[in-house]
């Protein structure tokens, strides 16, 4: 029974150091509206208690070079009367797949997720029961939303 008990730990062990070799994640703040904030980052060490990696500033224009600033966009819809929606911005395309009874956050998996710009952008969307949108966007500096109802 001991034998098994050690094999059992020895091989969680094993894997559990094989997992976090082979790990592809890069750790960084999800929060748009940090002055640091991380778009490709897998995890958010901000909502873990270890880390408090998220900046801000209490200047409204901390980035001395507007031009490259950028904000986060998501793309929602509250109901299920469309199905999937497939959003096309600037050539890139993403898909909303479930409905939401409340305003997401800008960074979740609630709907089409972009990161751009600051300014004007162009959309199109199109949902499976045949509705269609379309329209401009300001993209501002932080979380910007866009609900397709």
């Amino acid at each position: 029974m001991n034998r098994n008990i050690v094999i059992i730990l020895l091989s969680t062990a094993f894997l559990f150091l094989i997992c976090n070799t082979l790990s592809s994640c890069k750790q960084g703040c999800r929060d748009a509206t940090a002055t640091n904030y991380c778009f490709d980052c897998d995890s958010d060490c901000s909502k873990s208690d270890c880390c408090n990696c998220c900046t801000y500033s209490n200047n409204p224009n901390p980035n001395p070079n507007p031009q490259n600033e950028k904000g986060a966009v998501i793309f929602w819809t509250s109901t299920t009367n469309y199905g999937f929606i497939t959003v096309t911005l600037n050539g890139s395309q993403n898909t909303i797949t479930t409905a939401q009874t409340f305003q997401p956050p800008c960074l979740s998996s609630y709907g089409a997720y972009y990161y751009l710009k600051v300014g004007s952008h162009t959309y199109s969307a199109s949902s499976q029961s045949g509705k269609v949108w379309s329209g401009n966007l300001t993209v501002a500096n932080g979380c910007n939303r866009v609900l397709l109802n």
